[in-house]
């Protein structure tokens, strides 16, 4: 016979309390392997009205996720008809606008494409181009703007085709 008391109080946990107790009942602590980041953390002087935006739009899509009968949401958004304006869809869409739109966090890339002498943390000044964007885009550490640290994280995991679209963007601020 089941004790009908610890059987609501279960049933009132949940799911989440249900791992919990399980987890908590364990006899080695359980570790959970963390993906790569896909954006760092929040440096102390962005803007105040930045972060609300940003922790608004999170809390709302996390509201809407864990609301019941939920699903993902359908990425059904057609690709514009230039690689420019697919570059500008992803620019925003991956996040790279909320740190690039405000110099104290990020290098401005307004008038960066075709620069003859951009300066690098190293002391070192290159030129640049499409080879310069694309690198800066995957492998965001190898060649760091001068004035910044080295926060941005790595989009390698992008296709060819969506990093040609961000350089072809870029090319046009």
């Amino acid at each position: 016979m089941m004790n009908t008391q610890y059987t609501l109080r279960v049933l009132n946990m949940g799911a989440v309390g249900l791992i919990a107790m399980f987890l908590a009942s364990c006899q080695r602590p359980a570790t959970v392997a963390a993906p790569e980041p896909v954006m760092p953390a929040y440096p102390d002087n962005i803007a105040l009205r930045q972060r609300g935006l940003l922790n608004d739009t999170f809390s709302n899509d996390a509201q809407a996720a864990s609301a019941p009968g939920a699903t993902a949401p359908k990425q059904t958004a057609a690709k514009p008809e230039s690689l420019e304006e697919w570059g500008k869809q992803l620019f925003n869409q991956h996040g790279c606008v909320s740190c690039h739109s405000n110099k104290q966090v990020a290098p401005p890339l307004e008038r960066l494409y075709g620069q003859e002498s951009h300066k690098l943390t190293d002391g070192s000044a290159i030129k640049v181009d499409e080879a310069y964007l694309r690198e800066s885009i995957v492998n965001p550490t190898a060649k760091v703007a001068a004035g910044y640290p080295p926060i941005m994280p790595s989009f390698r995991h992008l296709p060819k085709e969506e990093v040609d679209a961000l350089v072809a963007y870029l090319k046009t601020l």
